[in-house]
């Protein structure tokens, strides 16, 4: 293909601008926290008693511990083991016993040492785990439910050997295990998801494991709740089913209350708190009484996930795990940490400001919710207009739109274990949702782009569904939505090797600009035809991709990929690299605002870039 003189001219003026104008500014880290959850106490030879808990950020995974009379911080780094979740328990031995890393390994700290050990890893398929998926067993054994193969594990911590119990699913797309409970009689039941429930009794002695819901019970996605009671057995619930667990079946309409276990966080008369957003250690006597110890813990910076729209003045991001909001001044630079003001408490994947308000579609539920710009500055929580996961098996709510005929648009990735995303319609005056589903049969959502010409809205998908899905579809699709007629009146493959369609704008030429993968296509939306295909010069880009509109007198269409800008010109469908750093190599969110700043996370720190004019 011959480049016309001006894609020569675009690629040249890029270049020297980006070797000449363009500066890369480091806005800080706008969600930095200080408060620790404390999970445990350990308490010295000498009478010293520490309390402990965990921490995860941006290139940071520690165990912490705080001194209770002095705050004297004691840091052990778990990030040697590779980034990934955290679990903790204290053995009868006073060791602190931990399960991280990718694989996971299990540890063993001992407080009064010092020492970290390495006790291994019990297999190594298990690299995932979800916050509560643990239990301590009568003999004092620790055990983890592991993703993705839905794999039980444990250490004993009397004897620090570890266990490897196998794999709880034959089905596989079940690949999690939810909060298992033990018995006294030393049977594990381990609830085990997301595509459908089941529940796994086990034997650590023998090694048996049965499946243990009745048909009825296992249908609808999710995983029950049990929890050992006050007589030793293990209880569940789904729903309004209640039953007892035993190794070969349940006992339904059979309930008790669940056990109050010793309580982990005390010492004498005294119980900690948590670790609070000054640094403090707060500590509360059993009359009442609370006091504050100052601790050495300066914080860790969360790690930036998206951004998403300009409101008055303000632009709003969201960290990740937890989904904390933040918020930038575009004309100061302050920087605000909101706090969790979404329903969604992982991640917030988009903002629209909209007449009506600040609407943010967050993870986990598939929440959106409205908020005022007030409220939101102020740290107050929004109201939730729609939870997708409820009743439409959807939690992954990636972008917000203001579609053609005024109402707001968002596209969603199912629950976990589920392929077929949704198309979810939000109307601007009521706020009444209507939700279509499958509309590319097993396939996600992904991207939405109005199509002004005619009314309609272009959406693309992927072969993907939720975490742990098995695809059934080869290649992805983009199609066009006619919000008057509600249905799909047009879709297309515009690179027929693509499994993958993600961010799609609209450009000023009316034409649609869209990524696939490691190509970008034109379609025109108007004729209904795909008029150019081309490779990036940098590979696959990362979410989200592209800013969603058109920037600038030239319309350009700027996004991130491989520790590079790139931008695309839909004047001769020309790309270039704008620029390169080393903090795009791990960029995640992309927002331009109208005066030509790039704004993007690395790791915990929000970055901008000026763009040439």
């Amino acid at each position: 293909m011959i480049m016309s003189l001006r894609g020569f001219a675009f690629l040249f003026l890029l270049s020297f601008a980006a070797a000449h104008a363009g500066e890369f500014e480091d806005l800080g880290m706008p969600v930095r926290s200080t408060s620790v959850s404390i999970q445990a106490v350990t308490v010295d030879s000498d009478g010293t008693g520490r309390a402990w808990g965990t921490v995860s950020g941006d290139k940071v995974r520690q165990l912490i511990g705080f001194d209770m009379t002095t705050g004297d911080t004691t840091v052990v780094d778990l990030l040697p083991y590779r980034e990934s979740n955290i679990q903790i328990a204290v053995g009868q031995n006073g060791s602190i016993y931990v399960y991280s890393g990718n694989p996971g390994h299990f540890l063993r700290y001992d407080p009064e040492t010092d020492q970290l050990v390495d006790l291994g890893v019990p297999n190594s398929a298990a690299r995932y785990w979800l916050g509560g998926a643990h239990a301590i067993g009568p003999d004092d054994v620790f055990y983890i439910g592991t993703y993705p193969e839905a794999r039980l594990v444990a250490v004993d911590m009397g004897t620090d050997e570890t266990i490897d119990l196998g794999s709880l699913a034959d089905d596989d797309r079940q690949r999690y295990i939810i909060n298992p409970a033990v018995s006294d009689d030393n049977i594990v039941y381990a609830p085990v998801g997301l595509h459908h429930r089941e529940l796994w009794s086990v034997n650590p002695k023998t090694g048996s494991k049965q499946q243990i819901l009745p048909d009825d019970l296992q249908k609808g996605p999710g995983a029950p709740r049990v929890w050992t009671a006050m007589d030793g057995q293990v209880y569940g619930r789904i729903g309004g089913d209640q039953f007892l667990c035993q190794p070969d079946g349940v006992v339904l309409d059979q309930t008790a209350p669940p056990r109050a276990f010793p309580e982990r966080t005390t010492v004498g008369d005294v119980r900690v708190q948590e670790v609070d957003e000054k640094g403090r250690l707060v500590l509360k006597s059993t009359r009442g009484e609370i006091r504050y110890v100052q601790t050495e813990f300066e914080g860790i910076g969360e790690t930036i996930f998206s951004l998403g729209d300009v409101a008055d003045g303000w632009l709003f991001g969201s960290a990740i795990k937890p989904g904390k909001t933040f918020a930038v001044n575009l004309e100061t630079g302050e920087t605000r940490n909101l706090g969790l003001i979404t329903h969604g408490r992982i991640q917030v994947y988009d903002f629209l400001h909209h007449q009506r308000g600040l609407f943010a579609a967050s993870y986990t539920g598939g929440y959106i919710d409205r908020l005022s710009v007030d409220d939101a500055l102020k740290g107050r929580r929004g109201e939730s207009i729609i939870k997708l996961s409820s009743r439409y098996a959807q939690e992954r709510p990636t972008q917000l739109l203001e579609g053609p005929d005024g109402a707001i648009y968002t596209v969603t990735t199912p629950v976990k274990g589920h392929l077929g995303g949704a198309l979810a319609r939000i109307d601007a005056e009521n706020l009444s949702t209507k939700v279509w589903r499958n509309l590319i049969p097993d396939q996600s959502l992904k991207s939405l782009a109005p199509v002004p010409k005619t009314g309609e809205i272009f959406i693309t998908s992927d072969v993907r569904g939720g975490t742990g899905a098995t695809p059934t579809a080869s290649e992805g699709y983009v199609f066009l939505w006619d919000p008057e007629k509600e249905q799909v009146v047009f879709k297309t493959r515009p690179v027929p090797t693509a499994r993958r369609y993600g961010t799609a704008v609209s450009a000023r030429n009316g034409l649609i600009y869209g990524i696939a993968q490691k190509h970008f296509y034109v379609f025109d939306p108007v004729k209904r035809e795909t008029v150019h295909v081309a490779a990036l010069p940098t590979g696959e880009v990362r979410f989200p991709g592209m800013h969603p509109e058109p920037i600038g007198p030239d319309g350009l269409i700027y996004g991130i990929a491989r520790g590079a800008i790139i931008a695309i010109d839909p004047r001769d469908n020309s790309v270039a690299v704008v620029a390169k750093h080393a903090s795009l190599s791990h960029g995640r969110g992309l927002f331009v605002t109208d005066d030509k700043f790039l704004y993007y996370g690395s790791g915990a720190r929000l970055m901008r870039y000026k763009l040439p004019r």
